[in-house]
């Protein structure tokens, strides 16, 4: 199990966290909740290798093969989809596949910037998925679309998740959107933190009402 222990990090003079751990399921959804600037995406760039450690462990991430969905698309504007998804994983049939699994089949040669926002956040879910990695790291993927897009696009990441359950770390800030789709919840309050409310959702998906989502909502803040 991919597991932080005793981590200490700080931005520049704020000290984010002080000896703190988190587990990692694998195979599972964790999603981290709390607050801008509360160290979120701090702590994605660390389990990624993007920032160095300055104090702690990080077990098992250093032999993790890893892919990050950032809140923007962040797609290369001079290749097409399908050379986009081809930089990371170059297997035809599978690009095929997650084309078709996202919609996107007719698409395949049109380059990002004649993409609406939507199209171009679905190609970044499916160039995550492609690329054959132990954990999936998803920085707020959803915050920049609009109620019904973000809605269609939470529902098509729990299929392609169910397609290959990779272990995925989602960060948000929306209570709803991770009381959607995780199977672990972490909610941070403001730094800095020493441990995180944590939360095991065992009710199916399909189950979850907005008179359950509310009603662990109140429970995470209490």
């Amino acid at each position: 199990m991919p597991t932080i222990k005793h981590l200490t990090q700080s931005y520049g003079s704020l000290l984010l966290f002080e000896d703190f751990s988190l587990d990692l399921q694998k195979h599972a959804i964790t999603a981290l909740i709390g607050p801008s600037g509360c160290g979120k995406t701090t702590l994605a760039q660390i389990l990624s290798g993007l920032l160095p450690v300055e104090s702690g462990d990080l077990n098992e991430f250093e032999s993790l093969s890893i892919s990050y969905v950032f809140q923007e698309p962040r797609l290369l504007p001079w290749l097409s989809v399908r050379e986009n998804l081809t930089m990371i994983y170059d297997d035809p049939s599978a690009i095929d596949e997650i084309l078709s699994a996202v919609s996107l089949t007719d698409k395949a040669n049109a380059l990002p910037q004649t993409l609406s926002g939507g199209q171009q956040q679905r190609v970044a879910l499916a160039r995550g998925f492609l690329y054959p990695s132990d954990l999936l790291i998803l920085d707020e993927p959803f915050s920049n679309l609009d109620p019904q897009l973000k809605e269609q696009m939470i529902q098509l990441f729990e299929q392609l998740w169910i397609r290959n359950r990779k272990t995925v770390l989602l960060i948000t800030h929306d209570h709803k959107t991770a009381l959607q789709v995780a199977d672990e919840l972490y909610q941070l309050e403001m730094p800095p933190h020493r441990d995180a409310k944590h939360l095991h959702l065992t009710l199916d998906r399909k189950l979850r009402n907005e008179t359950w989502m509310q009603g662990m909502q109140e429970k995470i803040l209490s």
